[in-house]
């Protein structure tokens, strides 16, 4: 009934004797949006403004899901049916003859709910869990992910050679992978039928952003969805990579079908507890955090980094150190030792000053004249709110007004 076989970062599936296949797509960041080789001339569009993009590594399908795997998941041969809405629609005749529902052609007239059910029978034949690609997964797969070469259209900048539109396609959709695939090994990218997209649509903002496909999609009819990839319906000065179109999830239509997706698992790994780190002479201990909220672990330092170290790489003493600083102090360190260094995920703990042995004593009002202790026993005096000691003692009587002295904590990331 089925089968996983893993050759090159290639999944191969079977279902009731029929095989497809996903790639996989390595991720990484990239400018998405009508970028200057899309042509897109239109000031007000929405595929703009062009924006960064980080994408995590997932997998496509090579192509886009044929009758064929649409009718051995569902059993019965997909129905044909009228698209709804103001598109046009496809007519008795069309659907009567044999060549959209050839075998190998790219299944249509399926709304975006349809495709949620054929996915979820998917899931249930292969115990794997299938789903549709995020639009920027889309774009980021289509351009050729870190393989890419900044083309017009998905793998070339010749239209003819990877894509089937109005201009070579007779008025019909053909079989799939009949064309040249991108970088990736991916068919039809570009052009055959549009694609639905797992996301509502959203217009660009200029910020960076980070994808994540676990926020689920709205489950309504009242949200537009996203379709990617233009059709054999589609002139070629609508057809680039950037090209968005957006439709209300109840409607099908003659020129839309979908693609696989599947989120790549991390495979464990076994790390040690524990690392030991010399730097500059100096020996720091870490131990494996494995956060609650996060599939990173990381190793965090036993204790704060001292005034000694600090010196030692930075050749100066830690007073008043600046955030600049604390950066410089992390890509030493890492240069020194091979290891990637940061600061424990909550960065609050790095302000502008650090207390040492030196103490700025325009900010300091002393009621009692006595010697001034090192910087592990003032921070355990400084609060952040005024303070005020009156009985003596062996250290400086002081009151202060200032920032909650913080410190320095490392973190090694494997």
């Amino acid at each position: 009934m089925k089968s996983l076989l893993i050759i090159l970062s290639v999944l191969t599936f079977e279902v009731n004797g029929v095989t497809f296949q996903l790639n996989e797509v390595e991720g990484g960041t990239f400018i998405m949006g009508a970028t200057e080789e899309q042509g897109s001339e239109e000031e007000i569009s929405i595929d703009k403004p062009v924006h960064s993009v980080a994408v995590q590594s997932f997998y496509l399908g090579q192509t886009e899901v044929t009758n064929r795997l649409w009718n051995a998941v569902m059993v019965a041969p997909a129905t044909p049916i009228k698209a709804i809405g103001d598109r046009q629609q496809a007519t008795d005749n069309e659907m009567q003859g044999e060549i959209w529902a050839a075998a190998d052609c790219p299944v249509v007239l399926h709304s975006w709910f349809e495709c949620q059910e054929f996915i979820r029978r998917l899931d249930s034949i292969t115990g794997i869990d299938f789903r549709l690609p995020h639009e920027a997964e889309w774009e980021y797969a289509a351009r050729g992910g870190k393989k890419g070469k900044t083309t017009r259209y998905a793998g070339s900048d010749n239209a003819d050679e990877v894509s089937w539109l109005y201009r070579n396609s007779g008025n019909r959709s053909h079989a799939v992978a009949q064309k040249k695939p991108n970088e990736l090994g991916l068919y039809d990218m570009t052009g055959n039928v549009w694609e639905w997209c797992l996301n509502d649509f959203y217009p660009y903002q200029s910020s960076p952003e980070v994808i994540s496909v676990l926020k689920e999609a709205a489950d309504t009819a009242k949200v537009l969805k996203v379709m990617r990839g233009g059709s054999w319906d589609n002139a070629i000065s609508n057809s680039h990579l950037s090209v968005r179109r957006t439709e209300y999830p109840q409607y099908a239509f003659h020129d839309c079908g979908l693609r696989l997706a599947l989120s790549k698992k991390i495979e464990p790994t076994v790390l040690p507890q524990t690392k030991k780190v010399r730097i500059k002479g100096y020996t720091m201990n870490f131990n494996l955090v494995m956060p609650q909220d996060s599939i990173n672990p990381y190793y965090l330092a036993e204790e704060d980094v001292s005034a000694a170290l600090w010196k030692a790489v930075m050749r100066k003493k830690m007073y008043k150190v600046s955030k600049e600083e604390v950066q410089s102090f992390l890509y030493q360190i890492s240069d020194k030792t091979g290891y990637q260094f940061s600061l424990v995920p909550s960065n609050e703990q790095v302000t502008d000053f650090y207390f040492d042995e030196e103490i700025d004593k325009k900010n300091v009002k002393v009621s009692k004249r006595k010697s001034i202790k090192k910087a592990n026993v003032l921070l355990e005096l400084f609060t952040g709110r005024e303070n005020t000691i009156d009985e003596p003692t062996d250290y400086t009587l002081l009151r202060y007004k200032q920032e909650t002295p913080r410190t320095i904590r490392l973190i090694i990331i494997p």
